[in-house]
């Protein structure tokens, strides 16, 4: 709590202290507490003893609780599978350990793991089809022949702008109507907002329809915060593909 306010960072200690009482079964944040009181008054109390510990023995209980702070089980896992992302976060981080230190080696772990994480998300996985009559409940009264159906999956973030509008612009010929299923996407940053704008204004250029169905409530929240339901209005939201078809069938 005092270390903070004289620009150091107690990560070291905390994280041998909250691994050792991982380790002993603790489960509360109570634990910390105790372990704290605990080191407190061996100090004061018998300090005169502990002084008499040879620092060889210290240190051999410091390895072992530097051994038992690894998940080898989860570590044979990653390198037996060949999870190249997890083994080269694991190297990273184990080479900044011993070549810096544990903070650096945390930070660089971090930064190594948001740019393999942009790396990895940037291809959108964008698949189109066609409204099939057979695989509805009833029958069609609505040509749906000029409809199609857009089935977006991944985050909608900077990493992999432009591709959905490029999708779009293969299909706005020939379409009067664009439903796009976004219920795989689970989040979205101010790049995915904009190209869902730029989407709106090819379609509208068009003279093409377009409606989003499945949006989940967290990515909901933030087209409102970019007023993006005021700009395309909310009449244009719906649960699944099916509703957008009974809606089309009413008109």
């Amino acid at each position: 709590m005092v270390i903070p306010f004289f620009g150091g960072i107690p990560a070291a200690a905390a994280i041998a202290r909250t691994s050792v009482a991982i380790k002993a079964g603790g489960q509360t944040r109570l634990v910390s507490i105790f372990h704290a009181i605990a080191l407190l008054i061996s100090m004061f109390v018998l300090g005169p003893y502990m002084s008499q510990i040879p620092l060889s023995a210290l240190a051999g209980v410091l390895i072992m609780t530097a051994w038992r702070m690894n998940e080898w089980d989860e570590i044979k896992s990653i390198f037996r599978n060949r999870i190249k992302t997890s083994i080269t976060q694991f190297l990273v981080t184990m080479l900044a350990t011993v070549v810096f230190d544990l903070t650096v080696a945390i930070v660089l772990g971090i930064c190594v793991s948001m740019f393999l994480f942009v790396i990895n998300n940037s291809s959108l996985h964008v698949e189109t089809s066609a409204i099939e009559p057979h695989r509805l409940d009833k029958e069609i009264n609505y040509n749906h022949s000029t409809t199609r159906v857009i089935y977006v999956a991944g985050p909608l973030f900077f990493g992999n702008q432009d591709q959905l509008l490029s999708k779009v612009r293969e299909l706005i010929d020939g379409c009067d109507h664009i439903i796009l299923s976004v219920r795989g996407v689970p989040s979205i940053d101010d790049s995915g907002i904009h190209e869902l704008m730029d989407v709106v204004e090819l379609c509208r250029a068009h003279k093409v329809q377009f409606s989003f169905t499945g949006v989940q409530n967290n990515v909901m929240r933030q087209l409102r915060r970019h007023h993006f339901d005021a700009y395309v209005g909310e009449d244009i939201f719906y649960w699944d593909v099916i509703k957008v078809i009974e809606m089309l069938e009413g008109k």
